[in-house]
C-alpha cells in the first residue's frame, strides 16, 4: 500500500512506498525528517495541526535547491582520458589498485 502526496514546491505526485531509507531528527525530538527514493517527508512533530505537521519535497526540487548538499546528489563519473587509464594499469595486465606486486613489477619492468 502507498501513500499518496504532492511536492510543497512544485505540486508533483508522491507515492510513498514503506519505510523510509534514512531519517534523521534535526536539533531535538520536534523536527524529523525522512529520506524516500522518490523525495523527503519534513515532520514537525510539535505542530498538533495534522495538515502543517508534514511537509513534502520531491527528489527534484531537494536537488535543484540544495545542490551538492542534497542528500540524493550524486557525484559525477568521470571519464578517463587513454593516458590516464593507461597510468592505472600494471605493468602485469592488472589494476595498480589491484595487484599486490605493483612496486616490483613497475620498478623491475616485469
Amino acid at each position: 500500500m502507498s501513500i499518496k502526496y504532492f511536492c510543497d514546491r512544485c505540486d508533483k505526485e508522491l507515492k510513498f512506498d514503506g519505510c523510509a531509507e534514512e531519517s534523521e531528527s534535526g536539533y531535538d525530538w520536534g523536527y524529523a525528517t525522512h529520506f524516500h527514493d522518490i523525495g523527503i517527508v519534513h515532520e514537525d512533530r510539535e505542530n498538533e495541526d495534522m495538515n502543517d505537521r508534514y511537509r513534502h519535497t520531491c527528489r527534484e526540487c531537494d536537488l535543484k535547491e540544495n545542490g551538492e548538499e542534497s542528500w540524493y546528489f550524486e557525484e559525477p563519473v568521470q571519464e578517463l582520458t587513454l593516458e590516464e587509464l593507461e597510468a592505472r594499469v600494471c605493468t602485469c595486465g592488472k589494476l595498480i589498485e589491484k595487484c599486490e606486486d605493483a612496486y616490483e613489477h613497475i620498478t623491475q619492468g616485469v
